[in-house]
């Protein structure tokens, strides 16, 4: 869904007395940009995350930073996004079963494939 650039949180271990560590936690990348986190560190980092993706086969999920400014349009593209998306697919499946869109075995449906015919080849 989101670039390979996207931001990290890295965690920055330290010993500091026989066996007890200190972390600490830096941003890495854009504070905009959403970012990857597992579900068991979801609670651990110190930054106020808000979850705009669950990604239960990779563990995790998408969040994004409630502490910068305008947040919340960050949150607002991502879930226009989604929507135009099943829009999107709903429209052109609804075309293929009408008959007003012909779109070939094997290939993804596209807004070119709209009224086109289906060409029997005899």
């Amino acid at each position: 869904m989101f670039e390979d650039d996207s931001p990290k949180i890295l965690a920055h271990r330290k010993e500091i007395f026989r066996g007890r560590f200190e972390v600490t936690y830096e941003w890495s990348g854009n504070l905009r940009k959403p970012v990857f986190v597992g579900f068991n560190e979801s609670k651990l980092v110190p930054f106020p995350l808000r979850k705009v993706e669950d990604c239960p086969h990779m563990d995790g999920g998408y969040y994004i930073r409630t502490d910068v400014s305008f947040w919340w349009i960050t949150e607002a593209r991502i879930k226009a996004a989604d929507l135009f998306s099943l829009i999107y697919h709903r429209i052109i499946l609804t075309a293929n079963v009408w008959g007003l869109a012909h779109t070939p075995m094997g290939n993804v449906p596209s807004w070119r494939d709209l009224l086109k015919k289906k060409v029997n080849n005899v």
